[in-house]
């Protein structure tokens, strides 16, 4: 294949559960022939391997690391883009799934406004694991996010499915792996002080699984998460301004 436009990067720990369903979906999306697929595999004790290479047989653009041990979710995407050659990137979970045509409606956004950095949009939240874009039980409920503006990045407002700019890493850098929560949310502000700008699609593009075990869910690591949080909050109370900081101020200094 030619040089891929888009590189996907799937961070895989632990993943026999999800790991056929999440190829399979994945290939289906309409842009998949001009992407690259680039599975970071962290020391994983399962047998996703042998999935994973059944269909590297089938498609040629998907390419897979296994590294000796495990670097946290962020140090897997960083290796993931560093390994990469794709314009634009996007991280993919391989408990949450995308319309097919995600991809190439993101793309399209950036090809066509090169002042937007980063590209983003609602999804359906689902408590049921092994669901789709298109057969799930959220009854349309969505995951609360809103347009672009400083303001608004006191959420992690692009969500679980963005599709951004490679160069957004020249300008601010890889993800910060002291993170093991929070360091999707520090990589996006840390963009947005560097000067980058995001846009909100309209529209519902992708499905999140609430995962009562995932990092970013569990109640186990909520104590955790907090601290990583409140530490990211502090650090980037210019980007918000003072109105913001001023009014979660007591919720982060509990």
């Amino acid at each position: 294949m030619d040089k891929p436009r888009v590189s996907i990067i799937t961070s895989l720990y632990d993943g026999d559960e999800h790991i056929q369903e999440f190829i399979e979906d994945i290939v289906k999306q309409t842009y998949f022939s001009k992407c690259e697929l680039i599975i970071v595999d962290g020391a994983s004790p399962g047998n996703e391997k042998e999935i994973i290479e059944e269909y590297s047989l089938i498609y040629n653009n998907i390419k897979y690391f296994r590294l000796d041990k495990d670097p946290g979710i962020y140090g897997c995407w960083n290796y993931g883009i560093q390994h990469s050659q794709g314009e634009y990137i996007t991280n993919a979970n391989l408990d949450d799934k995308r319309a097919y045509n995600q991809i190439e409606k993101f793309v399209e956004l950036l090809d066509t406004n090169p002042g937007v950095d980063l590209v983003y949009s609602y999804s359906f939240v689902t408590n049921q694991s092994h669901e789709n874009f298109y057969r799930n039980s959220s009854g349309y409920q969505v995951y609360p996010t809103y347009p672009f503006t400083k303001e608004a990045m006191i959420k992690c407002l692009p969500g679980c499915q963005p599709v951004w700019r490679r160069s957004i890493h020249g300008k601010a850098g890889l993800f910060d792996t002291s993170y093991k929560y929070a360091g999707d949310w520090e990589m996006w502000l840390r963009a947005v002080r560097n000067g980058c700008s995001f846009q909100m699609i309209e529209g519902v593009y992708g499905i999140y699984y609430m995962n009562p075990e995932g990092l970013s869910t569990s109640k186990e690591h909520q104590v955790d998460r907090f601290k990583e949080e409140q530490k990211v909050f502090w650090e980037y109370t210019d980007v918000y301004g003072p109105k913001v900081t001023e009014a979660y101020s007591e919720y982060f200094s509990k």
